[in-house]
């Protein structure tokens, strides 16, 4: 943490005019981030020096591996664009997932159906709720891990659960806002042909699913509406390397 310190900022992280005033700052002062000595440092980069120098070992990193990954956003090399085909895989996974979190929701209301208001509502929450924790906490979805695809900002940084949310709402909702007319339709009372027409636009909503892709090309790095207005990405994950001189999940400090 030390050295990552310095080497960002040009200075060590505590300074004392004596051995024993070196000492009482270690023990007593929290070194300044990184990004306010040097505002074009990612504040992203300038917390996981923090934590790597944080006064409780539990704070810290555990591991290499922890290590690393928090490092590998930042890397100097360019992350490459996770393809349309692993993303839609991975997707198919997240939905046969979602499918089984909305499940509970035919118990909870047993006399309802999927044209039903308060079903559409658990659904959306779900659907919502999934890609903003997931993504904002561990920077992928469990599709998108099983695929060794990671979500982050443009430049690198962390997600972060509100700008996850951003994302996952920008993505769901083009099918949000079919689906919610087509309710309405299905609710109106005494309208001929709205019933029929309401159903229609719920189940069509599906097949609007991949909508924000439309805009996705190779050059932007396939990122569609959703990565483009939260200003996010999905590249492929590094493997960790193999080549060490201890185990890359040995904690760290442990020779």
């Amino acid at each position: 943490g030390a050295t990552l310190y310095y080497l960002l900022t040009g200075r060590f992280p505590l300074e004392g005019s004596s051995g024993a005033g070196m000492v009482a700052a270690i023990l007593e002062r929290v070194p300044d981030a990184p990004d306010r000595l040097r505002g074009e440092i990612p504040a992203g980069l300038s917390r996981t020096v923090l934590r790597c120098l944080a006064k409780t070992p539990s704070t810290r990193h555990q591991t290499y591996d922890e290590l690393k990954e928090s490092l590998e956003a930042f890397s100097s090399r360019a992350p490459v664009p996770a393809a349309p085909s692993v993303r839609f895989l991975a997707g198919l996974v997240d939905y046969m997932l979602l499918g089984l979190l909305e499940a509970p929701g035919i118990w909870l209301f047993p006399e309802e159906t999927e044209f039903s208001v308060p079903f559409a509502i658990l659904g959306a929450v779900t659907a919502l709720t999934y890609g903003g924790i997931t993504e904002g906490r561990w920077g992928a979805t469990p599709g998108k891990a099983l695929f060794r695809l990671r979500v982050s900002m443009v430049s690198g940084s962390p997600l972060g659960i509100r700008r996850a949310f951003l994302r996952s709402l920008l993505f769901h909702a083009i099918p949000l806002v079919v689906s919610a007319a087509g309710l309405l339709l299905v609710h109106l009372p005494q309208v001929g042909g709205a019933d029929s027409a309401g159903r229609l636009l719920i189940w069509g909503s599906i097949l609007l699913i991949p909508a924000p892709f439309l805009v996705a090309r190779r050059e932007n790095g396939w990122r569609g509406i959703h990565d483009r207005g939260s200003s996010s990405q999905v590249v492929v994950r590094r493997p960790i390397a193999t080549r060490s001189a201890r185990p890359t999940n040995a904690p760290l400090g442990v020779t």
